[in-house]
């Protein structure tokens, strides 16, 4: 089953160059060769995008939260790899994918016919990560920039992870950033270079998060929150609204920062200073 799947982009790239060589040598007859053979890249893009539509478009309901064994006998799972082989047949053929990207129309049919019920008016790149599109809730504004990774699913042994990730109004994943299933990020988020955020974590309105900073899983972080470059948020951790957490900062797991001074505090142990001050 799993090796008819990986088929799947092959047979829609050769429907899709057949269908644009079709064309193109029917209309050669009525205009110029020239201008019949331009009209086959734009026959190519429509065609592939569409039959990876109708390809994805009976088990996108079957997008959904939960954990899944890795075996065709999982119908979500199997689901899931139909659903996936579609969507990557657009993500890895990198120059349809910026022209679906770039021209709104297309972008809205393609992303809607995926399953995605967010914001159109959002920033993506081809070399941006995404997967899941049923799971992504990306408000007007959102900008995720290249190359970082909106990881709705991770592979735990033989069963893999499934949790959806929204964003609020104006929210800025940065480059290389990697954030994980189960995100909810207020509006004016910003999360940095390099930086990674573990799965179930929620952050409040207009928090910042550094360049390479680290944010364990299932913690809880205010809004108005300012991380550091490279600070290291350990699992389970809870910050206040409206903390300043300085550069270097290592924040043990289950921590409760509810003021400055308890910041303050942790800073002051000498092995968290050390820390601090050589990042």
């Amino acid at each position: 089953m799993f090796t008819t799947i990986a088929l799947l982009p092959f047979l829609l790239h050769g429907l899709a160059a057949a269908l644009a060589a079709f064309v193109a040598s029917s209309c050669s007859r009525g205009m110029p060769l020239s201008l019949a053979w331009f009209t086959a890249p734009a026959v190519y893009v429509l065609a592939l995008c569409l039959g990876a539509v109708l390809t994805a478009r009976p088990f996108r309901d079957r997008i959904r939260e939960g954990r899944f064994d890795r075996t065709p006998s999982d119908r979500d799972y199997l689901a899931r790899r139909v659903h996936g082989a579609a969507w990557t047949t657009l993500y890895y053929c990198k120059p349809v994918l910026a022209l679906v990207l770039a021209v709104r129309p297309l972008r809205a049919f393609v992303l809607r016919g995926f399953g995605y019920r967010g914001s159109i008016d959002v920033t993506l790149y081809p070399d941006t990560w995404v997967r899941d599109l049923p799971l992504l809730d990306l408000a007007p504004g959102v900008y995720v920039s290249n190359r970082a990774t909106l990881g709705t699913n991770v592979v735990d042994g033989k069963r893999i992870i499934v949790s959806g990730i929204r964003l609020g109004e104006r929210t800025v994943i940065g480059h290389l950033a990697m954030v994980g299933g189960g995100l909810t990020a207020g509006a004016d988020v910003e999360i940095g270079q390099g930086a990674a955020v573990g799965f179930r974590v929620r952050i409040g309105d207009g928090t910042y998060i550094g360049p390479c900073a680290r944010v364990g899983h299932a913690s809880r972080i205010g809004s108005k929150v300012t991380l550091g470059h490279g600070v290291i948020l350990g699992d389970r951790c809870r910050l206040a609204d409206g903390l300043d957490l300085p550069d270097g900062l290592l924040v043990p797991a289950g921590t409760r920062l509810r003021t400055q001074a308890d910041v303050d505090q942790l800073l002051g142990r000498p092995e968290r200073r050390e820390f601090a001050l050589a990042g």
